[in-house]
C-alpha cells in the first residue's frame, strides 16, 4: 500500500469512520485501497508530478523506456475541450498591488501613540457625512428621562450610526419611529429581564431604568451587547460593560468609551463579549468603520 493511502487509512482507523465500523468492513476498505487506480504492483504515483508529467501518466497506453515512475492510468483519449463551466477563461492576469492604507509613521501612531479621537480617526476613518437619524439629542435625551455621556455624543457626532470592525454595531441614535433608539434599548432589556428572571446568577446586572441599571446602546453581531451602568445622577461618571453572549458575567470595563474602542482595534483589548485577533491578524487590516443609513435595522 502507498505511503498516502496508508496514512489515509491510519487516520481513518484512529479517528473516523473505521474506527467504529467492525473488522469486515475495515477488510473491505483497506481491499479498496490496494485495488485503487492510483496502485500497481505496490508503487504509486509520486505526488511531486508537474501538471505535463500528470498528464503524461493519463493518456499513455504502454510502457515506456526509460519508465516513468507510476502505474498506467490510460489509455485516455490524448485530446482536451474546454469546460462548459468555464466557457470564458482566459489566463489569469494577476492584479496590480495595492499600496498599504498606512504609512510606516502613520501606522505607529494608530497602533501605539495614538490617543483619544486622533487615533481613532486615523485607524478607523470617520465617513464625510455620518448618519444620526432625523432627531435631536435635546429629543432624545427628553425621551429616555436622562443625558447620555457626552463622550458617547461626541463619538457619534464624529462617525454616526454604523458597525465596528464588521462586528460591533451601534444603533442609530437620531431616528424617530419604530425603529428608534428607544424601541432596541426596551426590546434588549425586556429580553434580560426574563432571562433573570430564570436564573439570576447568571444575569446579575440590573436593567434600566432601574438604579444602577444596564443601558445598551451597541451590539455585537455574535449577541453580544455593550451599554453602561447607570450608577449615578453623572451620566459622564458611568461605566461602560459588556454582556457576553458565550460567557459570564465580568466586570465593567476600565477604560471610556473611545479608548476602549481604540484599545479593541488595535488588537490589544482582552475582555469577555469582545472578539479578538488572532496571533498574526493585522490589526490595520481587520479595524475600520462601516456607516449606515436609514435602511438599517439598528
Amino acid at each position: 500500500m502507498c505511503g498516502r493511502g496508508q496514512e489515509l487509512l491510519d487516520r481513518g482507523r484512529q479517528h473516523g469512520p473505521l474506527h467504529r465500523r467492525n473488522r469486515k468492513t475495515r477488510r473491505v476498505a483497506e481491499r479498496r485501497l490496494d485495488d485503487s487506480s492510483l496502485l500497481l504492483h505496490g508503487r504509486c504515483i509520486p505526488d511531486d508530478l508537474t501538471l505535463t508529467d500528470y498528464l503524461r501518466h493519463t493518456v499513455r497506453d504502454t510502457w515506456e523506456l526509460p519508465s516513468p515512475p507510476g502505474p498506467l492510468l490510460g489509455p485516455l483519449p490524448g485530446t482536451f475541450a474546454r469546460t462548459a463551466f468555464l466557457p470564458d477563461a482566459e489566463a489569469w492576469t494577476p492584479p496590480a498591488l495595492v499600496p498599504p492604507r498606512l504609512t510606516g509613521h502613520e501606522r505607529r501612531i494608530a497602533l501605539e501613540t495614538g490617543i483619544g479621537l486622533d487615533g481613532l480617526r486615523l485607524l478607523s476613518p470617520p465617513p464625510e457625512r455620518p448618519y444620526l437619524g432625523d432627531g435631536s439629542w435635546e429629543a432624545l435625551f427628553a425621551e429616555l428621562g436622562t443625558r447620555l455621556p457626552g463622550e458617547y455624543v461626541r463619538l457619534m457626532d464624529e462617525y454616526g450610526a454604523g458597525i465596528w470592525g464588521g462586528w460591533l454595531r451601534f444603533h442609530t441614535p437620531l431616528r424617530t419611529g419604530e425603529r428608534r433608539f428607544l424601541t432596541h434599548v426596551e426590546d434588549t432589556v425586556d429580553g434580560y429581564r426574563q432571562l433573570k428572571d430564570g436564573d439570576a446568577a447568571w444575569y446579575p446586572l440590573a436593567v434600566w431604568p432601574e438604579p444602577g441599571g444596564f443601558l445598551p446602546f451597541a451590539n455585537s453581531i455574535d449577541g453580544d451587547y455593550l451599554g453602561w451602568l447607570t450608577q449615578s445622577g453623572d451620566p459622564d461618571t458611568w461605566p461602560l460593560i459588556v454582556w457576553p453572549r458565550h460567557a459570564h458575567q465580568g466586570p465593567p470595563l476600565d477604560g471610556g468609551l473611545i479608548d476602549t474602542l481604540l484599545d479593541w482595534q488595535r488588537g490589544t483589548l482582552v475582555t469577555r463579549g469582545f472578539a479578538a485577533l488572532d496571533a498574526d491578524d493585522d490589526p490595520v487590516e481587520f479595524a475600520g468603520f462601516e456607516p449606515w443609513d436609514d435602511r438599517a435595522y439598528w
